[in-house]
């Protein structure tokens, strides 16, 4: 129940529910006004010298590397002739994490065919993987999407929940749910509600989203990647 004083008292009725809303809609409109300017660094991950910079500026501006970090490596898939450039496994392996994350949280997104790799990859970089969440795709009239699959049509995307050291200073434990709805954009941009899904995990870190898109450059994030045009 609110008063609003114009010409006249009026009285209105607001629901609990809609006064949660609206305090959480103006909250995240305070944090995103709050968060530095996106951040990009263009360049090849092959590059050593990338990764020795995005570390070193990072450390210039937080006094610390990175605590969040979000990757979705272009991984060559024997069975489909990509539109866009990839990776050797061995050259997923071999990207520098350690040189822009030395304790925190990674989120990495995986595919079926590349489950193996995607250990891998957690354990050489020195993390273990304590959960995972799955990304249930809709078209824009907010049916479920119809996805590419060898035995089904695939209407969602899974990632990895990885963490290295100790994250209990920066995770707020059971905040987010392991599953989200969200429609399908352009191809390779990641959907909307997975940075809201990392920000109720880990609220306003040092974020660096490895792969991104033009189109998910954002507030309070650093984005590395070779098509950020």
């Amino acid at each position: 129940m609110g008063r609003f004083k114009g010409p006249a008292e009026i009285l209105i009725k607001i629901s609990k529910f809609q006064e949660i809303q609206i305090v959480i809609q103006t909250e995240k409109k305070l944090i995103y006004k709050l968060l530095s300017e996106p951040l990009v660094f263009e360049g090849d991950v092959r590059d050593l010298n990338m990764w020795e910079m995005i570390g070193q500026d990072c450390m210039e501006r937080n006094n610390s590397l990175y605590e969040v970090i979000m990757i979705d490596p272009p991984q060559r898939l024997l069975q489909q002739d990509l539109p866009y450039p990839t990776l050797s496994d061995k050259e997923i392996l071999d990207m520098s994490l350690h040189l822009v994350q030395k304790y925190g949280i990674m989120i990495l997104w995986i595919v079926n065919s590349k489950r193996e790799l995607a250990k891998q990859f957690i354990l050489k970089n020195g993390y273990r993987k304590v959960d995972r969440g799955e990304w249930v795709k809709l078209t824009k009239n907010g049916v479920l999407y119809t996805g590419w699959g060898k035995y089904t049509a695939h209407c969602n995307e899974s990632f990895i929940i990885g963490v290295k050291g100790d994250v209990k200073n920066i995770v707020q434990f059971q905040k987010a749910k392991s599953v989200f709805l969200d429609s399908v954009g352009d191809h390779l941009v990641k959907p909307e509600k997975i940075y809201e899904f990392i920000q109720m995990i880990t609220s306003d870190r040092p974020n660096l989203e490895i792969f991104g898109r033009k189109k998910n450059l954002r507030r309070g994030w650093t984005t590395f990647g070779n098509n950020l045009h």
